[in-house]
């Protein structure tokens, strides 16, 4: 079972979109003329979700099949028209169109783990971003992790759920970053059910980001410690950065 498996009929509940988050989004994306956009590793599909709500043309792409088929679902549920597909961003160019916008949210990026996988990735979305198109990434900030050793995350809590979601780091002699969780779900009879994941990360700091970005072609890069565009800093919680294409 991958990681995100047992995960992903909870993932909407753990992280749904925030309103700080989708007017950021919303903003770049009329600031870009954005109409059709590609979301990488949408998930369960939220966020693909409230862009097809602005009238926009979505593909929402994730390799779990779990996660698509929730999506698939939900968009249903929600009538959404929404392109989803199973498929590796390692291999953007089998989807054989072009967007106006690309999005890559939720930390995705950095469960690529060998050496040149995320600078590849980069110059596939490039090449399928139109020219004046927008690429719009958020990942933890670890520059952050790395410098204080931050061992565990904020709990996300969802009462109304009845969820409680634990996130820590242990590090490894190679560089990379073993990531844990522990999923509590509230059961109706009583008690509660504990999910345990464990994966492996990349910590992909500010520096070699920008690297890759502009060595794929990237321009006019900007950088925020967050969604509500609050300055980049070495102990932002996130790294956010919107490049132009």
């Amino acid at each position: 079972m991958s990681f995100y498996t047992s995960l992903s009929r909870y993932f909407d509940d753990i992280f749904p979109p925030r309103p700080v988050t989708l007017r950021f989004l919303r903003e770049r994306f009329h600031e870009f003329q954005v109409h059709s956009v590609l979301d990488v590793a949408c998930g369960s599909g939220a966020y693909a979700r409230e862009f097809a709500r602005w009238g926009l043309e979505v593909t929402g792409l994730d390799v779990e099949e779990d996660m698509i088929a929730q999506a698939k679902e939900r968009s249903v549920v929600e009538g959404m028209s929404v392109d989803f597909r199973v498929g590796d961003m390692r291999d953007l160019a089998s989807l054989g169109q072009s967007f106006d916008g690309v999005t890559c949210l939720g930390n995705s990026l950095v469960h690529l783990l060998q050496e040149g996988e995320i600078a590849g990735v980069l110059q596939g979305i490039k090449r399928i971003l139109h020219r004046g198109g927008v690429f719009i990434l958020q990942i933890v900030n670890y520059d952050w992790i790395m410098e204080k050793r931050v061992t565990q995350l904020p709990s996300i809590i969802n009462e109304q759920k009845g969820l409680v979601f634990e996130r820590y780091y242990r590090f490894r002699r190679d560089g990379l970053l073993d990531f844990e969780t522990v999923l509590q779900v509230s059961q109706a009879e009583g008690g509660r059910e504990e999910i345990r994941q464990r994966t492996t990360l990349r910590p992909t700091k500010r520096e070699e980001l920008e690297r890759w970005l502009l060595e794929a072609g990237f321009k006019d890069l900007r950088f925020f410690g967050g969604f509500d565009t609050s300055p980049w800093r070495k102990d932002a919680p996130a790294t956010v950065v919107v490049a132009g294409s």
